[in-house]
Parts: structure tokens; sequence; C-alpha cells
């Protein structure tokens, strides 16, 4: 089972340059007709999200960044939700580990203190649960945003050369 939380990919891309290659694919964005909108930034990064009209909660956002070393132009990829949805998941994290730590602190006062309930016990499972609860919906998240994430790979196989892939 694939445990990352935003699936990554890197490649060569035939062209020369990083700025030639980001312009490529922009413009293999814009050409598809995917759904898709598709801009460059600094010369060596590409940002492709799917269009305001057809965006959903789950829809993927596609980063990819190039750089050339020795001749060689290399573009990393990664897949991701956008940045509110991001946003969102890592309180969910943050908050079930801050539950699991004030469990963990409040029964080892507990303990510390003769007579003291064990009531803090139940929090350290309880954040547990919550961040396997998170987990959860991410994988559900990117099941179905798998459909948008699919049609923009398709259009990055279609420019550059995949040399390692790491998703479902």
């Amino acid at each position: 089972m694939d445990t990352h939380m935003r699936p990554r990919f890197v490649a060569t891309s035939p062209l020369g340059s990083a700025e030639a290659s980001v312009r490529d694919l922009t413009d293999a964005f814009v050409s598809a007709e995917c759904g898709c909108q598709a801009r460059g930034f600094y010369d060596r990064q590409v940002e492709v999200r799917v269009h305001p009209d057809t965006r959903h909660t789950w829809s993927p956002q596609l980063k990819v960044w190039f750089q050339e070393d020795d001749g060689v132009v290399r573009a990393r990829g990664r897949f991701g939700p956008e940045a509110n949805v991001w946003t969102m998941f890592m309180a969910g994290y943050a908050i079930s580990g801050m539950v699991s730590l004030a469990g963990l602190i409040v029964y080892t006062s507990q303990i510390g203190v003769r007579g003291g309930g064990s009531w803090g016990a139940a929090l350290t499972p309880l954040g547990a649960l919550g961040a396997l609860g998170v987990f959860a919906l991410a994988r559900v998240g990117r099941r179905l945003a798998r459909d948008e994430m699919r049609v923009m790979f398709e259009v990055v196989t279609a420019r550059l050369e995949i040399l390692d892939r790491d998703e479902e």
C-alpha cells in the first residue's frame, strides 16, 4: 500500500533547457483541452490546476519543477490537493497529535499523584484514532481525484520521459 500523501514522479525532458520545457509543458496543457489550467513560474516551475468550472473539493493540482544538471533537464512532479484542503489535513493531524500528547502528559501526571484517575490514558488512543480518520479521509479524497490525476499525468507523459514513479 502506498502511504505517500502526495504522489510524485521524476522525468527528463527532451528539450535543451528548463525554460523551454516549462513553455512546452504549459502549451501542452493549453492545447490538450483536458479541463486544466497551467501556468509557469520563474522559468522553472509549472503549476497545473483543474479549471474552476469543473473543480471540486478533491480536485488535485500538479506542480512540476525543472532543473538542469550536466545538460540534462530533469523534472520533479508532485500531485497534491488544493491549499485549503491540504491545510485542513495538516490541521487534523496536528490536533490529533496534540490530543495524544496531552493524554500522555495528563496520564503521567495522574500516575504521579496517589489515587489520581486514569482518564488521561483514554486521550492517547483517541488522538491516534483521529489521525487514522484523517488518513482514511485523505485516501478517499485521493481516490476521488484519481481520474483528474490520470488526465494530468497523461499530458505530462506525452512530453516528458518518466524515470521514476511513486504512485498507486
